[in-house]
């Protein structure tokens, strides 16, 4: 019965890597262990994990590849077309097409705009980044940078905001907020490293 049991927990192994190829990230890690129970690669130190043009690197991670979903603390970086996040732990929702950011967060835009903050959230979908508490701008190329309307372009650039959107396509800044009208919603499941 033993025998059986590990043949069809290998077999869903092998059925599961087989769906999941076509989307499977490139992933490195100092160390490295899969996790069959949870479809998880548990990954610790110098983390490198790139998948849909994105990389993202880490001292720990886990890396669902069945929910495309990645978990990362440690020096973490986010780089994809132009635009870096760089904070102390981030949580990918790859289907969803969302991630949120947390603990000292450096954003950088293709040397246009820098925004630092505690906490960010973007989308994909959108291209629309979020940022919230203590968040400051600076705009390295305002040539380049645009403005919603009722925003001036000469804001104070001394001065830190609760809340600043902005659209990393159009290179434009949406709002600029004393107090958000609604506090972000950040769902960052606890992450355990646990390689044995």
């Amino acid at each position: 019965m033993r025998k059986f049991f590990c043949s069809m927990v290998l077999m869903a192994a092998l059925m599961i890597t087989t769906v999941c190829s076509a989307a499977m990230p490139d992933i490195s890690a100092g160390e490295t262990r899969f996790d069959i129970a949870s479809g998880c690669y548990v990954l610790k130190n110098n983390v490198r994990v790139v998948a849909r043009g994105r990389t993202m690197t880490a001292q720990e991670a886990k890396v669902s590849i069945t929910s495309q979903k990645v978990w990362a603390q440690g020096d973490v970086t986010l780089e994809q077309d132009g635009i870096t996040f760089r904070c102390d732990s981030i949580y990918v929702q790859g289907l969803e097409k969302m991630v949120d950011v947390l603990g000292n967060v450096n954003f950088d835009a293709t040397d246009l705009i820098k925004i630092t903050s505690e906490i960010a959230k973007f989308s994909w979908s959108t291209k629309i980044a979020d940022f919230y508490g203590k968040v400051k701008i600076d705009p390295i190329a305002a040539d380049g940078l645009t403005f919603a309307e009722g925003i001036d372009p000469n804001f104070d650039r001394n001065r830190t905001y609760d809340h600043v959107q902005y659209n990393v396509v159009e290179k434009k800044i949406l709002l600029l907020e004393d107090k958000p009208a609604e506090e972000p919603k950040v769902n960052l499941p606890e992450l355990r490293i646990d390689i044995k």
